[in-house]
């Protein structure tokens, strides 16, 4: 398997960006006039449970100040991370309240509702099982760029988590292709599968979601649906260069080394990239006669 954690891919996808246009926005609407907000009063009692005597929550709106019976310290509209631990800090807040709605109307930190992201200075201490929410005490270190930050592809990642856990399936077609790409990096093929098949579904003419989609199928075991998958991206890009890749390696599991070989090295040609010509400078080294 090709190595994901290369960055290939992250290049690959780099189109989507913190300030893509995020998640459906029927769905969204569903999701606001659907029943009694419950994951603000379990998030509320979840608070109540948790907080000292003085304590007060930064929220967009004051519903769970309700439900808590603590201040509300406004959610500001800041630019970053850093400015909005600045503003937490000098406002005295204890508590983030995050949920679906605000990946709407304060997009650039919906980063905020994927508890992966692992942010320093927030500690989850309730996560809605219902609609997505999650209550953060806030501690020492609120502020800071988590590891990932300066990576945009991880950037990427962590957005897309928060948006496909909003509209699912119905998320929009750009975070299932990073979920995808994503689960690849893990050795997840069924999942990167499942998000390739969305995309291609809707977006038939997306060539990384079919390599996604051949990748994961090769992954499985699945030869005959990867190579349809790879075909399908090289009729899109003749010279997409994990397609032939991937093509190359079907050629050489079937014994077929002379076309294997033909395929990485118009793979070979078609890359400026370092670590994927090294890569199919190994496969060519140690191809079957």
């Amino acid at each position: 398997m090709a190595s994901w954690t290369s960055g290939q891919w992250a290049r690959g996808v780099a189109l989507i960006a913190m300030g893509l246009s995020l998640g459906s926005a029927v769905h969204v609407q569903r999701l606001a006039l659907s029943d009694a907000p419950t994951e603000v009063i379990a998030a509320g009692r979840a608070l109540a449970a948790d907080a000292a005597r003085g304590a007060s929550v930064m929220s967009r709106k004051g519903h769970i100040g309700f439900y808590s019976g603590l201040p509300v310290v406004e959610f500001p509209r800041v630019e970053d991370l850093a400015a909005l631990g600045s503003f937490a800090r000098g406002n005295g807040a204890d508590y983030l309240y995050f949920s679906w709605y605000e990946t709407q109307l304060r997009p650039e930190f919906a980063y905020l509702l994927d508890t992966t992201s692992r942010v320093p200075g927030l500690r989850a201490i309730h996560v809605s099982p219902t609609k997505p929410a999650v209550l953060y005490r806030i501690e020492p270190g609120f502020g800071r760029a988590p590891a990932w930050w300066n990576d945009e592809f991880e950037r990427s990642v962590h957005a897309a988590r928060a948006m496909v856990w909003v509209s699912g399936d119905r998320a929009a077609t750009a975070h299932h292709v990073v979920m995808g790409v994503d689960a690849l990096r893990r050795g997840a093929w069924s999942e990167a599968l499942h998000h390739a098949g969305l995309v291609t579904q809707r977006e038939p003419r997306d060539t990384v979601a079919w390599v996604v989609a051949g990748e994961a199928a090769r992954g499985l075991g699945r030869a005959l649906e990867a190579r349809a998958a790879y075909d399908r991206a090289l009729a899109l890009d003749s010279s997409e260069t994990i397609a032939l890749m991937g093509l190359g390696r079907l050629e050489a599991q079937a014994l077929r080394g002379d076309r294997a070989r033909a395929l990485w090295q118009r793979a070979a040609a078609g890359t400026d990239d370092p670590a994927m010509r090294e890569e199919i400078r190994h496969l060519l080294a140690n191809a079957v006669p």
